[in-house]
C-alpha cells in the first residue's frame, strides 16, 4: 500500500497474507492524531499478516511553524517507530524475516528518504527535512547490495513519476 492520506480505514477486504507493505503518506499533514489512527487500524488489521512494514512517506513529515529542536525531535528515527508500534518501521535499514527451515531470510531495505529532499526543492517543508535531519543530499548510494526487497516512497526515474503532467520526480540512483 501507498499514499492512502488518512484514508486507510476505506481499504475492505484485505486478503491474509505473509507481509503487509506500506510506503508512506499514510497520513496528510503527520499529526499526532494522523498517526495514532493509522497506528490503530494497523493494530486491527495485523492479525491477517505475519509482518506488517512501514516507512514514511513526505506526508508523514509535517514541520510547519515548529522550532528546529522540535523539528530535530520530529525526525529522529525513534518518533516514528514510536508512533506507528503496530508495525515494524523501517527508517533507512534492513530487516530480515523469515528465514526458517533451511532457508535463507528475506531482506527488506526500507528507506522515506526521497530525491526531491534537495535544498532545490520547491516544496519548503522537504527542504526544510533535508536541512534540519542533517540527512545527505543522496542517500541511494547507502543501499546493501543484499537487498531483496527495497521500500522507497519515490519512483525510480521515469517510471510512474510525473507529477502535474510536468514533473518528474524519480530517482536515477
Amino acid at each position: 500500500l501507498s499514499d492512502t492520506h488518512g484514508m486507510h480505514r476505506s481499504i475492505q477486504n484485505l486478503p491474509d497474507a505473509d507481509v503487509l507493505f506500506h510506503t508512506g503518506d499514510f497520513t496528510n499533514r503527520g499529526s499526532n492524531a494522523e498517526l495514532a489512527d493509522f497506528n490503530d487500524w494497523i493494530g486491527l488489521v495485523q492479525n491477517k499478516f505475519k509482518h506488517v512494514v512501514v516507512i514514511a512517506g513526505n506526508h508523514e513529515w509535517s514541520l510547519g511553524g515548529l522550532s528546529v529542536s522540535a523539528a530535530r525531535r520530529l525526525v529522529a528515527p525513534s518518533y516514528m517507530k514510536s508512533a506507528v508500534s503496530n508495525a515494524t518501521v523501517l527508517v533507512h535499514e534492513t530487516l530480515e524475516i523469515f528465514g526458517d527451515d533451511g532457508f535463507p531470510p528475506l531482506r527488506v531495505f526500507g528507506s522515506s528518504w526521497d530525491p526531491w529532499q534537495l535544498p532545490a526543492d520547491p516544496d519548503s517543508h522537504h527542504n526544510a527535512l533535508h536541512q534540519i535531519s542533517g540527512c545527505p543530499s543522496q542517500r541511494f548510494n547507502e543501499l546493501p547490495e543484499n537487498c531483496d526487497v527495497l521500500l522507497t516512497h519515490g519512483p525510480p526515474a521515469n517510471i510512474l513519476d510525473c507529477v502535474g503532467g510536468r514533473y518528474r520526480w524519480g530517482s536515477s540512483h
